[in-house]
Formats: C-alpha cells, sequence, structure tokens
C-alpha cells in the first residue's frame, strides 16, 4: 500500500487528533479542574513558545540563513498542490501545521 500523502494523513488522522485533544480537555475539565488548567496552561506555553521561534525564524529564512520555508511546505503537501506551488490558501493553511505542535510541546 505504501505511504500515504500529507493530503491523506491530514483527513484521517490529523482531524480525529484535533477532535480527541479537545474532547478530552472537555472531559478533564469536569473530572479534574485542576488537570484541565495544566493542559490549558501547557497548550498556551507552547504557543508562546512558538511564537518566539517564529519571531527568530522568519528573519533568518528571509536572510538567506535556512534553505526552505516549512510553513509554506507544509500547505503546499497538505492541499496536494506540490506540482501548482505555494498559494495563498496553501500558506494559510501550512502555519497551523508547524505551530501546531505548539500545544502539544508545552
Amino acid at each position: 500500500m505504501g505511504y500515504g500523502t500529507m493530503h491523506q494523513l491530514a483527513i484521517t488522522i490529523m482531524r480525529p487528533a484535533a477532535a480527541a485533544t479537545v474532547a478530552m480537555w472537555f472531559v478533564a475539565r469536569h473530572v479534574s479542574p485542576a488537570l484541565a488548567s495544566r493542559v490549558a496552561g501547557a497548550a498556551l506555553a507552547g504557543t508562546l513558545a512558538t511564537f518566539a521561534l517564529e519571531a527568530v525564524r522568519y528573519p533568518g529564512f528571509r536572510m538567506g540563513f535556512m534553505p526552505g520555508n516549512l510553513p509554506q511546505l507544509m500547505g503546499v503537501l497538505l492541499l496536494d498542490r506540490f506540482a501548482l506551488g505555494p498559494s495563498l490558501w496553501s500558506n494559510v493553511a501550512g502555519s497551523p501545521i508547524t505551530s501546531g505542535t505548539a500545544p502539544a510541546s508545552g
């Protein structure tokens, strides 16, 4: 069968995983408010750390210190536009993919 594309993985894995994460947070909010508070704090810390990383990464990419723009590549792969190249929508779609790991890194 082989490897799946990013487009296929978004439909079969990423959307259900995001829904499960939100559902688990809602359950934790009712079962243990302290646990839900820690999860929310960790998600916020990861998101803030991602913004700090992007503040360094993007100027570095623009000045030529980095070979590629990862959010743009992820958007092209996510929308299955590899042969067509990047577009406004692929750039918009790729940004949450690279920063979407932020809540998990908190």
